[in-house]
Parts: C-alpha cells; sequence; structure tokens
C-alpha cells in the first residue's frame, strides 16, 4: 500500500515529557469535558503546568500534526494568547499556529503545529526522526495548554499491526492523499483540496468510501446545521441512522 497516517495519543510510551523546575505535565483524565470543537482523543490530555517540552521519535515521511487542548480560565481574554507553541523536527523549526481560546469552555482538537508538502519549512526525507514540542507561557498565563495527540504519515508500504490511523484530515494532508477514501459525488471544498480545507456535502445523499481492513471506525466532522442526519452502512449491513448535533449553533 502506499501510506498511512497514525495517531500517537498522549499517553502513547514513545512520548518522552520533560521540564524545568517550575515546569512539569500532568495526565489528565477524560473529566475534561467535549465542546463544540469536538471531544478530547482516547479520552486523555497531558497539561503543561509551566514552561515544558516533550519529544517523540518516529520513522516516517516527515509530515505529521501535534493537536492539543486550551483551557481559558477567564472567558473575558478570549482569543488572546497565553502560551507560545515551538516545534522542531529533527532540529529545524516547522510552521506553528498561535494558540487562542475561541470559547470560554474547553477548545479540543486545537491543531499546534505541522510539517506538510506545502510548507516553505517543509522537511521532505524519510527516515527517522525527531519532533520537539515546547511550551512556554507568557507573564500571568490566563489558561493552560495541553497535548492531546500527534498523526503522523509513515513510510510507503508500512507494516501495520493493531494501530490506529487517520483518514481525511485536511490539516495535514491533500484530499487526494488518503487512499483508504473515495469522495462520492456531491461534495465539495471549503477551500481548496488541500490543508486547511474540509469537505462538505454540497447535495443530498452525498456519500464517500472507506476501505479498511480493522475492527472499528470513528467518524469526526462538523455540522453547521443544515444536516440533521445521516445514514452509513459496514460491508452490506445497514446500520441505524445518525442524528448529527448541530455543531455551531
Amino acid at each position: 500500500m502506499p501510506t498511512v497516517w497514525f495517531m500517537v495519543d498522549d499517553t502513547d510510551s514513545r512520548l518522552n515529557y520533560t521540564g524545568d523546575s517550575r515546569g512539569f505535565w500532568s495526565p489528565v483524565p477524560s473529566m475534561i469535558s467535549d465542546s463544540e470543537t469536538g471531544p478530547t482523543y482516547n479520552n486523555t490530555l497531558h497539561s503543561a503546568i509551566g514552561n515544558t517540552s516533550v519529544s517523540f521519535h518516529f520513522n516516517g515521511s516527515s509530515k505529521f500534526g501535534a493537536y492539543g487542548s486550551l483551557v481559558g480560565l477567564n472567558a473575558s481574554v478570549l482569543e488572546s494568547p497565553f502560551c507560545a507553541i515551538e516545534c522542531t523536527l529533527d532540529g529545524a523549526p516547522t510552521e506553528v499556529f498561535q494558540q487562542t481560546t475561541i470559547t470560554a469552555a474547553t477548545n479540543n482538537n486545537v491543531l499546534a503545529c505541522r510539517n506538510i508538502a506545502d510548507n516553505s519549512t517543509n522537511h521532505s526525507s524519510s527516515g527517522e526522526h525527531e519532533l520537539i514540542i515546547s511550551v512556554t507561557y507568557f507573564s500571568n498565563p490566563t489558561g493552560y495548554w495541553s497535548l492531546d495527540y500527534i498523526t503522523y504519515e509513515s513510510l510507503v508500504n508500512p507494516a501495520i499491526d493493531g494501530e490506529i490511523l487517520q483518514v481525511g484530515n485536511l490539516d495535514v494532508a491533500n484530499g487526494t492523499d488518503y487512499n483508504m477514501l473515495t469522495i462520492g459525488p456531491g461534495w465539495g471544498l471549503t477551500g481548496p483540496a488541500r490543508p486547511g480545507g474540509k469537505f462538505l456535502p454540497k447535495a443530498f445523499q452525498s456519500n464517500m468510501t472507506i476501505k479498511l481492513n480493522g475492527t472499528s471506525l470513528s467518524l469526526y466532522g462538523d455540522n453547521f446545521g443544515g444536516v440533521p442526519n445521516a445514514t452509513y452502512k459496514v460491508d452490506d449491513l445497514d446500520l441505524p441512522t445518525l442524528a448529527l448535533e448541530n455543531t455551531k449553533q
């Protein structure tokens, strides 16, 4: 097969959490609430309490995305950053994003940094890599940042043994790069078929197909209120209709 995208939870033993005398990482269980930005992956987080860092070694194409959660302690400072994220891949800086809260509640699935083909900072070599994510809080921070998960692209024809894969995330890959995913008629894009866009149904009975060899499948997305429900089937088995909650109320 070509490549796949692996998911790495914050509890993965390959992650090495470090910090100075004022900062450390605190594991956070599923008590972190869901929000309009979705749930946390695997119901776990590692919260950065002070200035700290985490490193991750992987064997892949060098493309990755790191996601976290933001909790604002003061609703009056929404959209004001309280920390800076710096990511380096093999010692070179990658693209990073300003970390700001958009809701007074928990902000999940927030892209912190990435390395993609479209970036001028792209590191294109395949093989062994070291990713370091550093967190630096500003003076008197009004919230805290937590690592949720990392997704990265494998080498060509990877050996797969029970890993969780991600498909269709346009934050980190072109829409045509996911060989497991086939987009049927009736779908459009909020922007071009490259990182930053989203697949959006433009007609009733829009459909897409995912081919996989595995045991389970989870579906994530945004609903702007125009689609009340969806149907799905596994192989030839019709399953119950899904009621889609409006995530943009």
